[in-house]
């Protein structure tokens, strides 16, 4: 029985939604980090899992990933590859996540450059 998910059907409006909710995301989260990302390398420092020399390259490097990713991801290019790397970025994310609930560690996830202000990284952020 063949399938028609991806071609023309439910299946295909189900990934069209998909991605255009984890493009809006990346999108959102990226245009929020680059308002003031010396915020965002404050968040990144306080998870204590980069050296202080890696934090400006990777705070600069996700959030212009984020940005390209999440815009090839709203109008559909490199459909595959752009949906690979945001994977990639949602996995990055929950790990970092992950071991900051581990460690016990009191912090604001930044997720989004504080655009929803401040809360402590609990399962439900992991949920998000």
């Amino acid at each position: 029985m063949a399938s028609n998910f991806g071609n023309g059907g439910v299946g295909s409006a189900v990934l069209s939604t998909c991605r255009l909710i984890a493009g809006g995301v990346l999108v959102f989260a990226g245009l929020n980090k680059l308002g003031s990302p010396t915020v965002f390398m404050s968040s990144i420092e306080a998870f204590e899992l980069l050296p202080a020399a890696l934090i400006p390259f990777s705070a600069y490097g996700m959030i212009w990933t984020e940005l390209i990713v999440g815009m090839l991801l709203l109008y559909g290019l490199f459909g595959r590859a752009s949906a690979l790397i945001a994977t990639g970025l949602y996995a990055v994310f929950i790990v970092a996540l992950v071991s900051v609930i581990a460690r016990g560690m009191p912090l604001d996830c930044g997720c989004f450059g504080g655009a929803f202000g401040g809360g402590g990284i609990g399962w439900h952020t992991v949920a998000r």
